[in-house]
């Protein structure tokens, strides 16, 4: 697991005093952040876009599990893939500089 994204994680939800169990739960939500990104083409290339949508994802789904009313994705989250998204499929087809 990427300790550097969970920390940026753990910082964003304000739970940096968190126990064993706690910081497995976070863990696994990074990690159903990453596949659920991979599902929509965005793929890990360790770059700053990609941590910042999969740790943006990971806390819209800590936070919507304690949500009663199962708030939609909010705009900066969607603003956030559709930038990764452009951006790794922009590098792929050698249009702007790594």
């Amino acid at each position: 697991m990427n300790d550097y994204r969970l920390s940026i994680m753990k910082a964003s939800l304000c739970l940096l005093d968190i126990d064993t169990a706690q910081q497995e739960y976070l863990e696994h939500l990074l990690r159903v952040a990453e596949e659920e990104l991979a599902g929509k083409g965005i793929n890990d290339d360790s770059g700053d876009a990609y941590t910042n949508a999969v740790v943006q994802y990971a806390c819209w789904l800590y936070n919507r599990r304690k949500s009663e009313t199962k708030e939609a994705m909010p705009a900066s989250l969607r603003y956030a893939l559709n930038n990764a998204w452009v951006k790794q499929n922009i590098q792929q087809e050698g249009e702007i500089p790594q």
